[in-house]
């Protein structure tokens, strides 16, 4: 994604290594470059949803423009990722004054929604094996892709992520 003067980090992350957790702070919005990314929630029982798996071109984060303090799911990316972290006040510095970046974001979040929202009576129709139904319950993704062990979680998330600074003019 090109855009002039957009200050943002790119940043790596391997396997199953762990990109944000729900509940945590948040600061940024990312813009996935390479890989797939997966997010889940986490119910007060410590049941566990595969809500959404991110693909190379969206954006997900956005929650923290819109006064979203802690993120709602927790993202892992299932494979070699590379993203564009972008910093929450510079997010609404550039969707005000790039007109064209703030029609791609729009785009994006508006047929994300319609995703969704044509995907939910599916789900509730016919739940996953292994989840309870409607009344408050989570569902799991009927196409749930990678899992990972609690040692390729561990392995993933030993060390830092490999970021770089760059700012284009």
């Amino acid at each position: 994604m090109q855009i002039a003067g957009l200050a943002r980090k790119v940043v790596e992350y391997r396997k199953c290594q762990t990109i944000f957790v729900q509940g945590s702070a948040s600061q940024s919005v990312l813009y996935l470059q390479r890989g797939r990314v997966k997010l889940t929630i986490t119910s007060a029982a410590r049941k566990e949803a595969v809500i959404a798996i991110m693909s190379e071109g969206e954006f997900f984060g956005e929650g923290c423009i819109t006064g979203q303090r802690l993120p709602t799911a927790t993202a892992i990316a299932m494979e070699p990722t590379s993203m564009l972290e972008i910093g929450k006040h510079e997010m609404i510095r550039v969707i005000h004054n790039e007109s064209g970046f703030s029609d791609r974001f729009v785009s994006h979040m508006l047929a994300r929604n319609v995703r969704i929202e044509e995907d939910l009576p599916d789900q509730l129709a016919q739940p996953a094996k292994g989840t309870v139904s409607p009344a408050g319950q989570f569902f799991i993704s009927p196409n749930l892709p990678v899992r990972c062990s609690r040692a390729q979680l561990k392995q993933g998330n030993s060390g830092t992520a490999r970021a770089e600074t760059t700012r284009s003019t």
